[in-house]
């Protein structure tokens, strides 16, 4: 089973999107993609279980085109046994927007979580000012699991265990 969810939301709309994966399937590979227009919003929230020997990858690509528009992505998992999750979040700034990225994992046994992202992006330039809430305690509550970020910032450079960024 390798679902493909792929979503656009013109100016001012909204969806809130919930995946959810509860063992049965021995091997997924899982693509959600979400392009959101000026004001837009959207919440994706990927719930997943695995057990057994089962591997499981989830891309997720989040992409805000247009100015004001919001996201956020979230992972829980749960992996027992000896099987393997790889998480690849990916949300990318055009234009100013605000994106937070969230994975959390419970891990038993011998499984694996291989979180793969929190990357993030502004398509803008090379070195576009942007803002992390959570450089000066406004909120970054996020854990860094994985390689994070690809913003700079000019005022409040990035760093571990920092999920939220704005891009201005």
């Amino acid at each position: 089973m390798n679902p493909h969810t792929i979503v656009y939301l013109e100016e001012g709309a909204s969806i809130q999107l919930e995946t959810v994966q509860i063992r049965g399937v021995d091997h997924t590979k899982r693509y959600t993609r979400v392009e959101l227009d000026a004001d837009a919003e959207a919440v994706v929230t990927e719930r997943l279980l695995t057990h057994g020997e089962q591997f499981a990858e989830s891309k997720m690509d989040v992409v805000m085109k247009g100015e004001g528009a919001r996201t956020q992505v979230i992972s829980r998992s749960v992996a027992q046994d000896s099987s393997t999750q790889v998480f690849y979040p990916q949300v990318v700034g055009d234009a100013p927007c605000f994106g937070h990225v969230q994975c959390d994992s419970i891990i038993m046994d011998e499984a694996k979580v291989n979180p793969r992202g929190g990357h993030r992006q502004d398509r803008r330039g090379p070195d576009p000012e942007a803002h992390d809430p959570g450089a000066d305690g406004g909120g970054g509550r996020t854990e860094d699991l994985g390689r994070l970020p690809a913003v700079k910032s000019k005022r409040n450079p990035p760093g571990p265990g920092r999920g939220d960024f704005a891009v201005h």
